[in-house]
């Protein structure tokens, strides 16, 4: 599938990654999205530049109120 706003993710690609908090951030409520991803960011030195990107694209999509800006303020 070629679509511009569909991106796959293999799951085997984030291996060395706590990819079960991942996978928690896209399923929580979006009341506890900005402290759960708080909370995994605290971990930067467990997470890749490719973790951290995904991070930041989930809370774009699960709270589209705030821009990418207010979100990247957030997680720091």
């Amino acid at each position: 599938m070629d679509l511009p706003r569909l991106q796959r993710i293999y799951l085997e690609d984030y291996q060395d990654q706590p990819a079960l908090s991942l996978i928690q951030l896209i399923t929580c409520a979006p009341q506890q999205t900005i402290s759960f991803a708080q909370a995994l960011t605290k971990q930067r030195e467990l997470l890749s530049a490719d973790s951290l990107n995904f991070i930041e694209t989930v809370l774009v999509y699960k709270l589209p109120y705030l821009s990418r800006e207010n979100i990247k303020t957030s997680l720091l």
